[in-house]
């Protein structure tokens, strides 16, 4: 049966694990080698023109971000994962169910990654092409973040999910619920190296000199600066 869980470009890998010689007892079960597989997935870009710089400026001051005042741009997105599972669950005593993984599939995503422009650069191209220039440097930055850490994320939860012991639960649902509760705290805290890494990178494009050229990038043609 599968199970599937979900939470928070294209590497994709293939193994399989042995979890039967860490198996914890009560769980000492025969359990035949689990096939599994990590993509990684990158939605599109999409650039609209649906805020304000107000409503920008209130977020960077909620972010404790000031010094990105004026704002008139701004880059989001979601790192998430979903993870299906195929498994059965062997009852080995009374009140004591352990679940058997044969297959873990996992896909970490960059997804909704939306540019959100201001409504005041439709009628200064400076200050468009320059919001629009930065913003897109936080998205590259999203993009080789994930890039960079392919490789490294997909050994460590290869690793991370062979050593875990098979999960148990008194009942059936139980169990699944755990297997499913454990797979989520491992990818939760793998997935903190990336996030760990995309601030880093988004710290480098926003020093403060940087973000000074930006707000001067259109003073000879505007009187609004960025």
């Amino acid at each position: 049966m599968a199970q599937q869980l979900a939470k928070r470009m294209a590497f994709i890998g293939a193994w399989f694990i042995y979890p039967f010689a860490v198996a914890a007892a009560p769980c000492q079960v025969s359990v035949p080698p689990t096939a599994v597989s990590v993509e990684f997935r990158r939605a599109e870009v999409h650039e609209v023109v649906d805020t304000s710089r107000d409503e920008l400026d209130r977020l960077a001051i909620a972010a404790g971000k000031q010094e990105h005042r004026p704002m008139l741009g701004m880059y989001t997105a979601v790192l998430g994962y979903d993870v299906d599972t195929d498994s059965h669950v062997e009852q080995v005593g009374d009140d004591l169910f352990c679940v058997v993984p044969t297959g873990v599939r996992i896909v970490i995503f960059l997804s909704g990654r939306v540019i959100h422009l201001a409504h005041e650069v439709r009628s200064n191209d400076c200050l468009y092409d320059a919001a629009r220039e930065h913003a897109w440097l936080h998205a590259h930055a999203d993009e080789r973040a994930l890039a960079e850490k392919a490789s490294t994320l997909s050994d460590a939860l290869r690793r991370a999910l062979a050593e875990t012991p098979l999960a148990s639960g008194t009942s059936r649902l139980a169990a699944k619920s755990q297997m499913l509760a454990t797979i989520a705290a491992q990818m939760d805290r793998q997935l903190d190296s990336v996030d760990q890494l995309r601030n880093q990178l988004n710290r480098s494009i926003d020093t403060p000199s940087a973000l000074a050229r930006l707000h001067a990038a259109c003073d000879t043609q505007s009187s609004e600066p960025l």
